[in-house]
């Protein structure tokens, strides 16, 4: 009865959860008469609670996941990678793993292979596994058997660790070789041996002869064996090269024959090559070499050869398609005709009609058609993945037969986009995005054929243009717009982009007679480089809004140079279209190539746009915008243009809708004939292209049209009784919410419902605000709106909106003066940031300049009307900032730049108001608005610098901002960062030294700035006793920050108070959780160490400390007491606190990359060999933590993060935006610019090191 007892009976069917019977043990837990087990028994706690219960309350973060996740990883390369017999030698026995496999053995052998491809565990496999003398004999036993690619891949592996261990103990000296390569060349052998009389007699003959056991076992082998190959490709086991090149060899095999009989081993090897197409398209050369091959087996199919043997299916269309029968079989296979038999040719409809008939025939074909979809595949995949192995190129004067000479396409008897495919859905697309790949191919054949980099082709007109193109955009790429000097200024790239012309003899004038000689200039000649330089602008591989305005200007002093003649000479007075003389008296000389620019390379915005597009499309109303402001382009020419054309026509809608149809937005199609681009200047137009107008007929066609704007225009557009129009218009919308109108390319306003893509650049272009726009700006408007009510809902919604804007300017949300400087209504509870910002982006861009415009002229009439003592009240400075930020999305820089500048000018008369009034916002105010001020001027550091008024203007102002402060290290937070700028305009602008009215001054100054805010710090170890030294004005930080002078005098004094406030400040920080509160500790230790420049090394000691306390225990160790540095939840708050330290330079980003980033992951780098220090791991990831939010910094507005006066609002700490001050992460991002790349260039691969 014992057997059946339940204390002892076995637990047959285990269960998730608790079992339900217990065997009984002596001085078990449940025995035990604890407190806890007396009054609420005994509690079962599982050994594994992960197996049945919850992850709900499972407290594993990311970083957890990610470290096993690594770990797995870890240990899959480790057991996947072979022996590296340059290392640690492999303690192997061979004696006592390995037994020798002979004929003898053949039944244990047989057994262990049926364990190997078993479920046995492959570690007691390898206590005794046999040894082959003949690597080849291993393949068949493991095909034999069918063992697991997995576990045949790790016998593989054991056996390479035998021979390994007999080789080393036999030489000693001698290096292995790669194991591999070794295997590589085995397996690759015994595939060669496969391919030898019986798998081959087999495809070498007619498919109908019924296979023998030879054969059979011979292709199970094969297959067993590609298998096995793909499987140790992919994990690295096998040689990657000699892999894809034994391919190449077993396509080239039938080719090379001269037998048609090897033709049936193509569907063989097909398959094959057409797993490693992703491995052959990483190659250019082996890309080229199999498209080769493919291009001429397909030219053999569509020759007509007559082909024989059993390789041949009866249906073939070799046999059938001769030229006697052709049309019969044209007529036969008509019905059969399918989504396949698109076919672009290249030589003619009866070439096209031949080659779909014969395409269709071979797919009609069991026999034919996976080879002919294979082949067809692999040159479709080449032409997508690396269109440049298609590339025509002429190897040794085209004597030579390499593979390299010529193209593999010149093989092909049609484009790549014309053979035939799978049937899909996606078909279309994927053909034309073959006849992009097909067109980059053409462009850069013809490049290679033209021998564009040859000195000899360079003398040509085409050679010369490109080399134009060529030093015109390496000039634009290595000028420096971060400083302006001698050799570096916009002069200087002006003169690297349009050299001086050569002077050139007139044809009716001897060439002997120099004094006849002149310049012609000719419009077409600069075309090229216009083209460049507006895409350089537009495109969203380089950055920077000072692009638009360089080019803008460039454009402008050619425009000059050609126009005054004084550069270039005279121009042109005959007939060429492309003379300064063609252009229309009073248009800008590059007008017709700007309009042919917009015709067809601006970008347009998509559907759905992606943020690329977004960015192309933003950048392109921004360089139009600064050609308006300039004259470069004339806003009124474009519009009479797009009038003439019909570009802006409309059909009427139908009635009650007045928004248009939505429909794609895509660029203006090029033809495929038209071989524009880089290395043909003036491509070939279409006839039904509307592309070539003529200015002269301007004039004359649109003088109805526009004496009937000019009329409108006469009529006050806010008239009630003005003139309704009720026919249909467009409404246009924002960038973020339009719906894009069909753009069919130039002309194609004719199509009913389909406006070009002009209708877009019409409606978001920019126009100058001031009187001598009125006129574009009336115009623009009649065009778009019409003069029906939809205008006056247009104009409508941009009032509405500007009106809601200036409401924070009012008196009701402004500062009053006359009342202790109080604000009668926060506008935190009555305007929304966040939703007045989309509703400015949804607009227009040209009505967001219209908007911040108006509301800017209110900003500075408020500060004029108090600076000049007529007014009691100003704007709240964040109110301002927030100005600021809808210019800069707006992308309205220039204004941006006036505004600040006229602020500043404003700034000393609003100083003295204020003492004059005994107001308490003396020394708050002013500093806090001319921060943001200087903010932005950061931002836009490159933009200022490319015009001298402005850069002298801004230098000017801020010098009498701060001409009171005599001691640069003993000043405001706000002083401090208006001396730093000041330095860095100086150092960078030389027209600043040579100026008398304020370089004299500032000079004294220059050396005692550079001494305090520019000199190397060294962090201070510190270890003093810790004391509660204003630790309440820690704990009860009020806005705004007002400094004693008694804190500055007692931290000044002494270092013992000045460790004390570190410590406090920084464990303050860390336990920090309200977003508020933690910019306001940094913008006061900010404002402290602005006066006391001493504390600058006290910030880089603790975080030397935090970073890695590990090898100095000498620098702030009641830091290390009261902060868990392995805490994670710290470093964020730490982040933004050193944040805006640095930007407001208290201490640069190179001190803290030198001093303390570097050597913390050197550290860890040199301890990571063995077993890392937990501390210094810690302060490691905290580093990277902190690099992180120095290097990436957040320079798009943030209307969520606005607060005003006493109504803060706390913000999730959670936010990845956590800098609250728009001024600061400007200040943060321009402090990039005063780093060297030695240090960041040691701290990314220190970064790396770490990584691995």
């Amino acid at each position: 009865m014992m057997g059946f007892s339940y204390e002892k009976r076995y637990l047959k069917r285990p269960r998730l959860g608790p079992p339900d019977v217990y065997p009984q043990e002596p001085k078990q837990k449940e025995d035990e008469l604890t407190t806890v087990n007396v009054k609420h028994g005994f509690t079962i706690v599982p050994q594994l609670p992960d197996e049945f219960g919850t992850a709900r309350n499972c407290n594993i973060t990311a970083l957890k996941v990610g470290q096993y996740f690594n770990g797995i990883l870890g240990k899959k390369d480790e057991l996947n990678t072979l022996p590296d017999p340059g290392r640690k030698r492999q303690q192997i026995n061979p004696k006592d793993n390995f037994w020798p496999a002979t004929n003898r053995s053949k039944a244990a052998i047989e057994a262990w292979f049926k364990d190997l491809a078993g479920s046995k565990p492959l570690l007691s496999l390898s206590k005794k596994a046999p040894n082959f003398n003949k690597k080849e004999e291993i393949f068949p036993l493991l095909c034999e058997y069918q063992v697991p690619l997995m576990r045949a891949a790790w016998f593989i592996k054991l056996s390479s660790a035998y021979t390994v261990a007999i080789s080393e103990a036999k030489i000693k000296k001698r290096q292995m070789p790669d194991p591999t390569q070794e295997w590589t060349g085995t397996l690759l052998k015994f595939m060669k041996d496969q391919l030898c009389k019986p798998l081959t007699d087999y495809y070498t003959t007619s498919g109908a002869n019924i296979m023998s056991d030879e054969q059979k076992l011979a292709l199970r082998q094969w297959q067993y064996c590609v298998n096995l190959i793909k499987h140790m490709y992919q994990e690295g086991l096998l040689e990657r090269q000699e892999t894809l090149q034994w391919i190449l060899e077993l396509l080239e095999r039938p080719l090379r024959s001269t037998s048609s009989s090897e033709d049936g081993l193509f569907r063989l090897f097909l398959p094959l090559a057409l797993q490693y197409m992703e491995e052959f398209v990483q190659s250019e050369l082996l890309s080229r070499k199999i498209s080769y091959l493919c291009s001429r087996k397909i030219s053999q199919l569509c020759s007509g050869e007559p082909q024989s043997g059993g390789g041949v299916s009866p249906n073939s269309p070799a046999i059938h398609n001769t030229p006697t029968n052709s049309g019969n079989n044209q007529s036969s296979t008509g019905q059969q005709q399918t989504s396949n038999s698109l076919i672009a040719t290249q030589g003619g409809a009866n070439t096209a009609n031949t080659l779909s008939v014969m395409f269709n025939e071979y797919l009609s074909c069991p026999h034919h058609r996976d080879l002919v979809l294979g082949l067809s595949a692999i040159l479709q995949v080449v032409t997508l993945e690396c269109p440049t192995a298609l590339v025509w190129n002429c190897i040794g004067e085209g004597k030579s037969t390499s593979v390299l000479n010529g193209s593999p396409l010149d093989h092909l008897p049609c484009s790549p986009a014309a053979l035939p495919m799978p049937q899909r859905s996606t078909n279309p697309h994927v053909r034309n995005q073959l006849k992009l790949g097909e067109e980059l191919i053409k462009q850069r054949s013809q490049a290679a054929e033209g021998r564009w980099s040859c000195d000899k082709w360079q003398q040509s007109s085409a050679g010369v243009t490109t080399v134009k193109v060529l030093n015109a955009l390496d000039a634009l790429d290595r000028h420096s717009f971060e400083r302006v000097d001698a050799g570096n200024s916009l002069d200087t790239l002006y003169t690297k982009i349009f050299p001086a012309a050569n002077s050139t003899t007139t044809k009716d004038s001897p060439s002997s007679n120099q004094e006849e000689t002149r310049v012609v200039y000719s419009v077409s000649q600069d075309k090229a480089v216009v083209e460049i330089l507006c895409q350089w602008a537009v495109s969203g591989m380089r950055y920077g809004e000072h692009r638009a305005m360089a080019v803008a200007k460039l454009l402008e002093k050619r425009q000059a140079e050609v126009t005054s003649g004084a550069g270039n000479g005279e121009s042109d007075n005959g007939d060429d279209k492309d003379s300064t003389n063609s252009v229309p008296t009073g248009l800008p000389v590059f007008q017709t190539l700007l309009m042919r620019f917009l015709d067809y390379d601006a970008p347009v915005l998509d559907e759905n746009p992606s943020q690329a597009n977004r960015t192309m499309f933003t950048n392109l109303v921004h360089l139009f915008a600064e050609l308006i402001r300039h004259d470069v382009f004339s806003h009124d020419a474009y519009m009479c243009t797009l009038i003439s054309r019909g570009d802006l026509n409309v059909a009427n809608p139908p009635a009650g809708s007045t928004t248009p149809h939505p429909a794609s937005n895509k660029p203006a199609p090029t033809p495929m004939e038209d071989d524009s681009g880089l290395f043909d200047i003036k491509p070939k137009i279409e006839p039904n292209r509307a592309m070539d107008y003529d200015d002269s007929k301007i004039d004359d066609d649109l003088d109805k049209l526009l004496q009937h704007i000019k009329e409108e225009q006469q009529n006050s557009m806010d008239a009630p009784d003005s003139p309704k129009d009720d026919s249909g218009t467009l409404v246009p919308g924002g960038i973020s919410n339009v719906n894009p109108l069909e753009a069919e390319g130039v002309g194609s306003a004719d199509v009913k419902g389909k406006p070009s893509r002009h209708l877009l650049y019409t409606t978001h272009f920019p126009l100058p605000q001031d009187e001598s726009s009125s006129h574009d700006c009336n115009q623009r408007h009649v065009l778009l709106y019409g003069v029906n009510k939809l205008r006056d809902e247009a104009r409508h919604t941009v009032k509405r909106i500007s009106k809601d804007i200036c409401k924070l300017f009012s008196k009701k949300f402004s500062i009053d003066v006359a009342e202790g400087g109080k604000v009668k209504k926060h506008s935190r509870n009555e305007f929304n940031f966040e939703s007045t910002t989309s509703r400015v982006q949804a607009l227009s861009f040209f009505d967001q300049h219209v908007v911040t415009w108006q509301c800017s002229v209110t900003v500075l009439e408020m500060i004029n009307t108090f600076a000049s003592g007529n007014s009691n009240y100003l704007p709240v400075q964040e109110h301002v900032a927030f100005l600021f930020d809808l210019m800069e999305l707006a992308l309205n820089i220039d204004g941006l730049i006036d505004v600040c500048i006229q602020i500043l000018k404003e700034v000393p008369e609003v100083e003295a108001q204020l003492a004059a009034k005994g107001s308490n916002l003396v020394r708050i105010y002013t500093p806090s608005l001319v921060l943001y001020v200087v903010g932005v001027l950061r931002r836009y550091h490159c933009c200022l610098l490319l015009s001298s008024e402005q850069t002298v203007a801004v230098f000017e102002a801020l010098c009498r901002v701060v001409k009171h402060v005599s001691n640069p290290g003993d000043c405001c937070s706000v002083e401090r960062c208006v001396l730093s700028h000041l330095y860095d305009l100086y150092s960078m602008c030389s027209l600043l030294k040579s100026r008398p009215h304020g370089g004299e001054p500032f000079s004294n100054a220059y050396p005692k700035i550079r001494a305090a805010l520019y000199t190397s710090l060294q962090p201070t170890p510190s270890n003093h006793a810790c004391t509660t030294f204003m630790t309440d004005v820690i704990m009860n930080i009020r806005r705004p920050v007002r400094i004693e002078p008694g804190w500055v005098r007692q931290l000044s004094e002494s270092a013992s108070n000045r460790y004390s406030f570190v410590c406090n400040a920084v464990v303050a920080v860390c336990n920090e959780t309200d977003l508020d509160r933690l910019n306001d500790l940094g913008h006061l230790c900010a404002e402290l160490t602005a006066c006391c420049n001493t504390l600058s090394p006290e910030w880089l000691g603790v975080l030397m400390a935090l970073c890695y306390s590990s090898n100095h225990t000498s620098y702030f160790m009641y830091v290390l007491s009261h902060v868990d540095i392995h805490d994670i939840s710290i470093h964020n708050s730490l982040a933004v606190f050193t944040s805006i330290l640095i930007a407001r330079h208290c201490f640069s980003l190179e001190d803290f990359v030198v001093h303390i980033a570097l050597p913390a992951l050197l550290t860890l780098c040199k301890e990571g060999r063995g077993d890392a220090d937990v501390d210094t791991e810690a302060g490691a990831r905290l580093t990277c933590h902190l690099l992180l939010r120095l290097f990436k910094t957040i320079e798009v507005p943030q209307p969520a993060l606005y607060s005003v006066g006493t109504s803060p609002h706390p913000v999730p700490s959670n936010s990845v935006y956590n800098i609250k001050l728009s001024c600061d992460r400007h200040l943060l991002a321009a402090a990039h610019n005063n780093i060297q790349v030695g240090p960041v260039l040691a701290v990314l691969k220190a970064i790396l090191v770490v990584g691995d």
